[in-house]
């Protein structure tokens, strides 16, 4: 592989359009990303635990339509995260993701790493355990690696305010803070 590799959590979001109508799409900021690089002609391959539930197959087949490595993707025995958005203007959205697959990443092997030059990190996936710690690893060695690095507003933000429940991610944001080609998208 040699191109980009994107960190993170996939899930399904289902979005009223508000009239009470939903429509249900592949959702989670790594794997939005991912699709849109492959779709750009990035080599681009995502790295984020996928269910074995019909979501998770829905996901898996998308995916490989739109050309995404999912050679780094395990497939685990628990529920697809789900994000249910209520309303977009203002975003009112809730999370049911206890115990969800995205949640279950533990890693990737060394020889993931061969060609890479960027790894992007996204999603609520990398504040929530026990995924959590198993991002630190890949966020340190892209890193040692020279990757570009990158992550979102979001996560950055969250990540800078040291709480109980982010002080692990806060270590995940120090790493990329001091990568001299780290960048933050929206």
């Amino acid at each position: 592989m040699s191109g980009v590799l994107c960190f993170g959590g996939a899930v399904m979001d289902f979005v009223n359009d508000g009239h009470d109508h939903w429509q249900v799409r592949a959702g989670g900021s790594a794997w939005n990303v991912a699709r849109v690089l492959a779709a750009l002609g990035l080599p681009t391959a995502f790295a984020g635990a996928l269910s074995t539930d019909p979501f998770g197959e829905r996901l898996l087949a998308e995916g490989a339509a739109q050309g995404l490595d999912l050679r780094h993707t395990p497939r685990v025995d628990a529920p697809t995260a789900l994000s249910v958005v209520h309303r977009t203007h203002p975003a009112q959205y809730t999370f049911y993701a206890d115990g969800a697959a995205d949640s279950r990443f533990s890693g990737v092997a060394e020889e993931t790493w061969t060609g890479v030059v960027a790894a992007y990190f996204g999603g609520i996936t990398l504040v929530r355990d026990p995924a959590r710690d198993a991002f630190l690893t890949p966020a340190r060695a892209a890193r040692a690696r020279g990757c570009w690095w990158s992550t979102t507003r979001t996560f950055a933000r969250n990540s800078r305010t040291p709480t109980r429940r982010s002080t692990r991610s806060t270590s995940l944001w120090r790493i990329s803070s001091r990568c001299p080609r780290t960048t933050s998208w929206a």
